[in-house]
């Protein structure tokens, strides 16, 4: 049986790393990249299952990335998360099609907890 895939997109390398380990520690396997544009082409080449999203990123922020993966066929689920309030930005983002918002920095147990409940249900 297939590992689930989750892709990390973060600019931030250190705190990627992190989640990584966090993810694969659980059985997760686990692609990276550094923002929504190389984020958009590793879905291109690879079976993703999960998002995890940062929301301010250069080249392409997590709004923007979120709005382009509509455009695309068959598109992973989203989990953002995000060292910003929530507010708007969680009712925008939750119309957009993300599973769910957290609160960076998280813990272990908790990040991966938001994972299983965010690739739980209906696509």
């Amino acid at each position: 049986m297939e590992k689930t895939r989750v892709l990390i997109i973060d600019d931030d390398k250190v705190l990627q790393d992190l989640l990584a380990l966090y993810l694969k520690v659980e059985g997760f396997e686990v692609l990276k990249a550094a923002d929504g544009r190389d984020g958009l082409q590793r879905l291109r080449d690879e079976r993703v299952d999960l998002v995890l999203l940062d929301l301010m990123m250069p080249a392409m922020d997590g709004m923007a990335f979120v709005r382009a993966l509509k455009e695309t066929e068959s598109p992973p689920r989203v989990l953002v998360l995000s060292a910003a309030g929530f507010g708007l930005i969680d009712r925008d983002l939750r119309a957009a099609g993300v599973r769910g918002v957290v609160r960076k920095p998280v813990a272990p147990a908790d990040l991966v907890r938001h994972v299983r409940d965010a690739l739980a249900g209906p696509v």
